[in-house]
């Protein structure tokens, strides 16, 4: 199988890398500063006192690498329709795609039962250019299960401990069916060291990421704080608990049954807590696009299409999105 990973950020290497490491066909794409230092020196991802140096193949040309039969991308949510007609020329009649992006996928209300007054988000992809050019008829949902950071380029660091599973990938066909092609992909996660099992609930693990970043990842860019700083101070928490629970009201009129209490998740987000940074937070910092439509705006937006309120969630979305605007670091969906 012949495999590509569409964005060296930290994901997309720290998958590239794992699945190099095992022997995999894997081709990364990757540009610029990057793409010449992981040709000079190899990717190089570190997790505890473990460092993997891949040796793999990396290019800037999509050409040269040609269709492939699974092409996971893993750029930004903004930069998936900037780079469309890259992407498509990976495309062979055969291909399955894998976003592995944050928020609320592109695909979302493909093969979703119910009279829907539109199938894209404007908050994600904006006159439906990337269900158009990739197709959701070929795509299979997952959410991305690990904490990661670029330490420079070329340089991922992963966060936890050496040894167990790399990560966490569940891979679901959009309609919910337990198909072969979601077995095969499922199993080259696995190869790779990550968990991954075939789910026929993939918009449930949509949303319970959704509950992890609605929170953490826009106040973390307003307040400048790591998990342990926002989870150590009980306005915040409850501002964090409110949230959840309009998600959990919307995901309820969508006819998904998440588990537990939003009680409940924030007792877990604290026993996971660390001094460590979310990812809108590094880009924030590291001056990069910083991901708000899809993780937050995109849930205002279904809960507009739904007529269930999300007053807080919709203040939050506002004001990080702004904050992303003057620092420079905001790039339109």
């Amino acid at each position: 199988m012949k495999i590509c990973v569409f964005g060296a950020g930290a994901v997309g290497s720290v998958v590239a890398a794992n699945m190099h490491r095992v022997g995999l066909d894997v081709t990364l794409i990757a540009r610029g500063p990057t793409l010449a230092a992981i040709r000079d020196k190899g990717l190089v991802v570190r997790r505890g006192d473990e460092e993997i140096i891949a040796q793999l193949k990396v290019t800037d040309d999509v050409v040269k690498a040609g269709p492939q039969d699974l092409v996971i991308t893993t750029l930004k949510v903004p930069a998936v329709r900037n780079a469309l007609a890259s992407i498509k020329l990976l495309i062979g009649p055969e291909t399955v795609v894998v976003p592995a992006h944050n928020g609320i996928p592109w695909w979302y209300f493909y093969a979703l039962p119910g009279d829907w007054p539109k199938q894209h988000l404007d908050s994600v992809d904006p006159g439906g250019s990337v269900w158009r050019g990739l197709g959701p008829e070929r795509t299979l949902g997952t959410i991305v299960g690990m904490g990661t950071a670029v330490v420079e380029p070329g340089v991922v660091l992963q966060v936890g401990p050496s040894g167990g599973t790399r990560g966490r990938f569940p891979i679901g066909e959009p309609d919910g069916s337990e198909s072969d092609r979601a077995r095969c992909v499922s199993e080259v996660f696995q190869a790779a060291g990550f968990a991954s099992e075939v789910s026929t609930e993939i918009r449930t693990e949509v949303w319970l990421k959704i509950l992890t970043n609605i929170g953490a990842n826009p106040i973390s860019l307003l307040t400048l704080g790591t998990m342990a700083d926002m989870l150590g101070d009980d306005s915040i928490v409850d501002l964090k608990l409110e949230m959840l629970r309009e998600c959990y009201a919307l995901t309820k009129r969508l006819g998904i049954t998440l588990p537990g209490t939003p009680e409940e998740r924030i007792e877990l987000f604290k026993s996971r807590s660390g001094p460590f940074k979310p990812s809108t937070l590094q880009d924030l910092e590291n001056g990069k696009p910083v991901e708000v439509d899809a993780i937050v705006g995109a849930v205002s937006e279904i809960g507009r299409m739904v007529e269930v309120d999300t007053p807080l969630i919709d203040a939050v979305y506002a004001l990080s999105r702004l904050r992303a605007i003057t620092a420079g670091c905001y790039v339109e969906p």
